[in-house]
């Protein structure tokens, strides 16, 4: 803020046609210049080490929260480099300026100064608020055209099974246009207020020269002090230019961070609070007095006083009709939700008590459609134990009866899967998940509709796999098939979210319940040659 000082002092100096060159006042400015890149110089070294540090610690921060936003958190981290490297720094290069203007032109130039910048500020604030609202139109629908977008391609076999593509192209098209028409209201809008922004700054310009020259021309001032002046106008007005485009910027980001705000605020539905390591145990699961649902209006998958015990190493079958709650159990025992009511406990310790990460390691889960990372097959296999060598992969798969086929396939355990595993078959994929749990050697098994995806033929040796997989474990089973769950240690038939009966599968024959009419009606449809399956009941 010295260097416009220095340059009036020069001017004032200089006698035309005298042969002396006034270096004593040309050095310091000189040393001033070389001071100021340095110091700008290093600004931008700390500046731009800041930001990328802001950038990593709000990005894994939104990725630790819900797996993903990352973008919209390197939005909010513009908000902190705003504020660390462009307000602060800009206030103290006005108030700078201004000291020095109203030392030398008095109080007159200051309420020119005080004034330009009240109706500068307030021109850019009214017209940034004035365009957001066409840059929120503009983002939201900027993100339905990417989800359109990127449903179409996932979902290609289905829009083409059911001949929609031009129902998708015109879903596209209509996002598409709606994107065009916020991006372009927002820049509209946003340029009538910068030249709103700039007549003003022109304006002030011209009040400011006149007072300056009418002082020099009455002898009040030199000229040197103009030259002065046209430097320090340039040092009040480019910071106030630069502190009213980083509030532009700073609303705008505000804008494009709601979202990952939002998320950020977001509670986790089940809090990790545990501290109590899990016992190693036999891995006995015991729910009691149950109550669950996703919400207050929900019926489908809800738990009412659901209570039973999974034996220590033995296989729990849940039975019951699509929606009955069997899935929920699971979700339960994994923690993706918290019980209303009642208690779960493994091995006596309470799920809440232990933390997150502590449970899920002994915990390996067969999903009903499992979906596999766009990676090798090695990888996926290894997802169940990253630091597993690739004999240990090749074991677990050859337990899993999937061994041959991935040494079929051209480029074997490195073949990429495809997106969510599309180029593998269901009971490729289902085999995979098993190998992974397999590799995993977790010691309770958790199996949601394992067989769903195996037809008859092959379901012996998928079977096999599975059997393998829950030797020595305590396991918890979800199936349609009545066939699978026959030989289980324990059956627990739900319905309607009610545990309505539990036993062996010869004393539930006895019982006469729901369980004995359901496997009566599947043995009649066997001997007819077709498949029970409970939803069919």
């Amino acid at each position: 803020m010295v260097i416009p000082h220095q340059v009036g002092i020069i001017v004032d100096n200089i006698v035309p046609q005298s042969g002396v060159m006034t270096w004593n006042y040309i050095a310091p400015l000189a040393y001033f210049y070389l001071l100021d890149s340095i110091l700008d110089g290093i600004n931008r070294w700390v500046r731009a080490y800041m930001k990328a540090s802001a950038d990593f610690r709000l990005s894994a921060l939104a990725f630790t929260h819900i797996n993903k936003s990352i973008d919209q958190a390197k939005s909010l981290s513009t908000l902190v480099d705003e504020i660390l490297f462009s307000v602060i720094p800009m206030l103290l290069d006005v108030a700078i300026a201004i000291g020095y203007i109203v030392y030398i032109f008095g109080v007159y130039t200051l309420l020119i100064v005080v004034y330009f910048m009240y109706c500068y500020m307030k021109v850019g604030r009214l017209s940034i608020v004035w365009a957001n609202s066409k840059r929120r139109q503009w983002l939201n629908n900027s993100r339905k055209e990417a989800h359109t977008s990127t449903e179409s391609f996932r979902l290609h076999t289905t829009v083409t099974m059911f001949d929609q593509v031009p129902y998708q192209c015109a879903q596209f098209k209509l996002y598409a246009m709606a994107t065009m028409e916020g991006f372009l209201g927002f820049t509209i809008r946003f340029a009538v207020g910068q030249c709103s922004q700039d007549i003003l700054s022109d304006l002030s310009l011209v009040f400011g020269c006149v007072l300056s020259i009418w002082q020099i021309v009455f002898g009040s001032n030199s000229i040197g002090s103009f030259v002065s002046f046209l430097s320090y106008w340039k040092n009040i007005t480019r910071p106030i230019k630069r502190m009213m485009a980083s509030y532009q910027t700073l609303i705008v980001a505000s804008v494009d961070a709601e979202k990952i705000l939002q998320t950020l605020r977001t509670e986790p539905s089940v809090a990790d609070h545990g501290t109590e390591e899990l016992i190693a145990g036999g891995g006995e699961i015991k729910f009691r007095n149950v109550d669950f649902s996703y919400n207050r209006k929900a019926t489908f998958g809800t738990l009412k006083d659901a209570t039973f015990t999974a034996e220590p190493l033995e296989k729990t079958a849940l039975v019951g009709p699509t929606g009955s709650g069997k899935t929920t159990i699971l979700r339960l025992i994994l923690r993706l939700y918290d019980a209303n009511k009642g208690s779960i406990t493994v091995d006596g310790q309470e799920l809440s008590s232990v933390p997150l990460s502590n449970l899920r390691e002994v915990i390996g889960t067969v999903p009903q459609d499992p979906l596999l990372f766009n990676q090798f097959i090695e990888d996926n296999v290894r997802y169940g134990r990253p630091s597993a060598t690739h004999e240990e992969v090749v074991e677990a798969c050859t337990a899993a009866y999937i061994h041959e086929k991935i040494m079929s396939f051209q480029d074997g355990y490195q073949s990429m899967v495809g997106e969510g595993g599309v180029r593998l078959s269901g009971v490729e994929r289902q085999r995979i998940a098993i190998a992974r749990v397999l590799l995993m050697n977790a010691r309770i098994v958790l199996l949601d509709e394992a067989t769903s995806a195996v037809d008859t033929i092959t379901e012996a040796h998928t079977q096999q796999a599975l059997d393998k997989l829950t030797s020595r474990r305590t396991t918890i089973v979800v199936a349609h098939r009545l066939s699978t769950v026959a030989k289980a240690d324990k059956i627990v038939v739900v319905n309607d979210g009610k545990i309505i009966e539990q036993g062996t599968h010869d004393w539930l024959l006895k019982q006469g319940g729901k369980y004995a009419k359901l496997w009566g009606k599947s043995q009649d449809l066997a001997n007819a040659g077709q498949d029970m399956f409970v939803s069919d009941e």
